[in-house]
């Protein structure tokens, strides 16, 4: 997936490649949800969340239930 990001100076796209800065004026490049990009780069990864534990087995009936229900 291509990432494009722009300088919010000259207002110029280009997709994200090896360098944070616009090559035209040296202005930190943002993504397009207006983060900058060496901002993200330098954030701690964000941790998962974890899936939630599996759900205990389903019993159709509780021991005994039939006797109960005649």
């Amino acid at each position: 997936m291509v990432i494009k990001v722009c300088c919010p100076t000259c207002w110029k796209w280009s997709e994200l490649g090896e360098v944070m800065t616009c090559k035209r004026c040296g202005t930190p490049l943002i993504l397009q949800d207006g983060r900058r990009v060496d901002e993200v780069a330098a954030a701690p990864p964000v941790s998962e969340v974890p899936a939630p534990p599996e759900p205990p087995p389903v019993e159709l009936a509780p021991v005994g239930w039939s006797v109960r229900a005649r």
